[in-house]
């Protein structure tokens, strides 16, 4: 190891623990260091097939979530090393708002015949080289842009492959490139996953050394998974609504700067509108049932539902867990958060077939997006007149080619199922690549 990494590792720690301690809660301090004590305890294990999936916060995790749990129920193994070796996890998380996701998906990993050794926050940048020589995995894989210059200097150093899964050519990978180089330090065994073909030829660039495969965007096997399990609340509310007039359009998750974008157009569509706010708590369902009313309606808020022949021409979600399952029943969706911070995913309406549209911020950051808009079912609205426009052309009753849209749009989808397979597949060749003597 370079003198200037180690140099930048003590340097950086330090700062690491002065930035945590001032923007994370005590809460998120105290649990990342206990973490980080659990992660050492494992220095004296015996040796298996150990893997280290680590996301940066919720997106990253809910990219890897298929692949960990494919990973672990067996798959990716070849004819010589299956069964032949114990499989054996680490999953961390960077992001406090990650904590609950990746609890959920402890629970889930119990009934795998692999052994989870440890499930929670990552060590800091600084602290990486002292917590990969006591987990000693036996490959590292992380998602989209999670790259920091201590943890690839310190896998390159122990040889430990590297998997990014979702890689696009993006910047945070050119500056640990540079930032590698700067330190004197050399690149890890590189594997990039991508979903998009027209991604390759960036990364081979990027990266000439790296392996670049074509898997496909794992999020599409995540949300099928969602989608199964459904809510029998959910189910219960629309039966409610069954009768209610048509079409059906549901804006999800959206905030308060999506539905200004709306103002003077929500009284377009014809049929039901249903309202989901991105934050269901108190103040901001209130402050969004008073956008809705100053918009001329008159909003029912799901948690007050007290018959079962409402008959509403708007209905404000103001209860967890509802959004799968709407779309399911829906004739059109808008997806909220691109005319803010960046808008959510479009994956959970496209797998029912839906025209969905949505606000351009954001929307160069998936894969599925760019595949969306070029089969049509997605539209990227710029402003109040193209979405109103957008509206009105979804608000009469369907015709034979938009019919025939939807079917296509859902064949495409399930088309797209199986990339954590196929990542998984990944994984064990690099593995059998690692485990095989030259």
């Amino acid at each position: 190891m370079s003198l200037r990494l180690r140099f930048y590792s003590r340097a950086v720690r330090s700062l690491s623990r002065i930035a945590l301690s001032r923007l994370a809660s005590q809460q998120r301090v105290d649990e990342g260091a206990r973490d980080f004590r659990l992660l050492l305890d494992l220095k004296n294990r015996e040796l298996a097939e150990r893997a280290w999936f680590h996301a940066a916060s919720v997106g990253e995790l809910e990219s890897l979530w298929p692949v960990i749990t494919a990973w672990a129920a067996g798959e990716g193994s070849s004819g010589h090393r299956a069964g032949t070796k114990r499989r054996e996890l680490v999953i961390s998380i960077l992001s406090e708002s990650a904590r609950g996701h990746i609890m959920r998906l402890r629970e889930a990993l119990k009934a795998s015949p692999a052994e989870l050794l440890y499930a929670g926050y990552s060590p800091a940048e600084g602290d990486w080289g002292v917590a990969l020589d006591c987990v000693r995995p036996s490959i590292f894989v992380t998602a989209k842009y999670e790259a920091w210059p201590d943890l690839w200097g310190h896998l390159a150093r122990a040889e430990i492959p590297l998997v990014i899964v979702g890689a696009k050519a993006r910047r945070s990978l050119r500056l640990v490139k540079l930032a590698c180089r700067a330190l004197g330090s050399a690149l890890p065994k590189i594997t990039l996953v991508t979903a998009l073909a027209s991604d390759s030829s960036a990364l081979k660039e990027l990266f000439p050394a790296a392996d670049v495969k074509l898997c496909g965007e794992p999020r599409w096997d995540r949300v099928y998974q969602r989608s199964e399990a459904g809510s029998d609340r959910a189910r219960r509310l629309i039966a409610v609504f069954e009768n209610g007039r048509r079409p059906w359009g549901v804006l999800g998750s959206v905030w308060r700067e999506d539905m200004e974008v709306f103002r003077g157009t929500l009284s377009v569509p014809k049929g039901t509108l249903w309202v989901v706010p991105h934050r269901n708590d108190p103040a901001s369902v209130a402050e969004m049932e008073r956008f809705l009313r100053e918009e001329g309606l008159d909003p029912l808020k799901t948690s007050q539902l007290q018959s079962a022949s409402e008959n509403r021409s708007c209905i404000l979600v103001d209860e967890m867990g509802f959004l799968s399952e709407l779309y399911s029943a829906a004739d059109w969706a808008f997806v909220g958060g691109g005319f803010g911070e960046g808008i959510h995913s479009t994956i959970e309406p496209a797998i029912h077939g839906i025209p969905i549209a949505g606000g351009p911020n954001g929307a160069e950051k998936f894969a599925e997006i760019a595949e969306l808009r070029e089969s049509g079912q997605l539209r990227i609205v710029r402003n109040r007149a193209e979405l109103k426009l957008w509206v009105e052309a979804r608000s009469g009753v369907l015709d034979s080619d938009q019919r025939a849209d939807r079917d296509r749009w859902k064949n495409e989808a399930e088309t797209r199922r199986g990339a954590s397979l196929r990542v998984a597949e990944v994984i064990g060749l690099i593995l059998d690549a690692v485990s095989t003597p030259c």
